[in-house]
């Protein structure tokens, strides 16, 4: 059984547009614990070329959990659903402002594995996370307690 410090990281990539956001889902991670490599590109052509490992992404490592904001530049978090490769085994979580009906059905019938809208505090957007985790990403490794 491997031990947390020989435990690989969860590589996680944040598509999101506005750097505000990301920044306070890494706070939101590091004060969960968890194990993991947060990258972020800005919208849904940056993650198609990174999931690709197309440059200047050639040396990303193969992504756990995707969150993906559905309004972005260029190409949007529904297009970027429907282009993902067919087998890219990273559970994709919906992470967004919106709280319309048709996007939460639409972006699942598009294959995301969960829809979550943005919490406006960040004690509420621990909680979502950690409840992402519980549910989705059971076997996610925990930092070593020295580490927290």
């Amino acid at each position: 059984m491997a031990t947390n410090a020989e435990q690989v990281p969860l590589q996680l990539l944040v598509v999101d547009d506005n750097p505000t956001e990301v920044l306070v889902m890494s706070d939101a991670f590091a004060e969960l614990g968890y194990l993991v490599e947060l990258n972020s590109v800005k919208d849904g052509r940056e993650a198609l070329d990174y999931l690709n490992q197309a440059p200047p992404f050639q040396d990303a490592l193969p992504v756990d959990l995707i969150f993906i904001d559905l309004n972005m530049p260029r190409v949007d978090g529904f297009q970027l659903l429907e282009q993902i490769p067919t087998g890219y085994p990273a559970k994709k979580v919906v992470w967004t402002n919106s709280t319309d009906r048709a996007d939460t059905e639409r972006a699942l019938a598009l294959g995301a594995d969960y829809y979550a809208t943005k919490p406006g505090r960040f004690a509420a957007m621990v909680s979502v996370l950690t409840e992402i985790f519980t549910t989705r990403m059971r076997n996610a490794p925990k930092k070593p307690l020295g580490s927290l």
